[in-house]
């Protein structure tokens, strides 16, 4: 049981990775859906592009590694984990340094 919940986590990650990726290429879709006052639309569809293509990088990474079961490589899952982490917080504080004023 415990095998195939970590086979469809995995799958969810490389899918999930790849939403993020193409979606954040092409700048549409439901991340790009907001009530962002209009001043800063433009401002906030760049930020949210970047953020979603570098979360898809890390997701499709660790998507790869976790469904080809590279073992020898999972110093490299741990370190995509921990900097999509500290991406995630990041992230979090530029947007609300740099869009604060208006989410107000």
């Amino acid at each position: 049981m415990i095998k195939d919940f970590n086979t469809a986590m995995s799958w969810m990650t490389l899918v999930l990775g790849a939403y993020f990726l193409i979606f954040g290429i092409i700048k549409k879709g439901s991340l790009y859906k907001n009530d962002y006052p209009k001043a800063i639309q433009g401002d906030v569809k760049k930020v949210i592009s970047f953020i979603s293509i570098i979360a898809g990088v890390l997701l499709l990474g660790i998507g790869l590694l976790d469904v080809f079961k590279v073992e020898s490589l999972k110093w490299l899952n741990i370190t995509l984990w921990v900097i999509g982490l500290i991406f995630v917080i990041g992230s979090i504080v530029y947007f609300k340094k740099r869009f604060g004023e208006y989410l107000k």
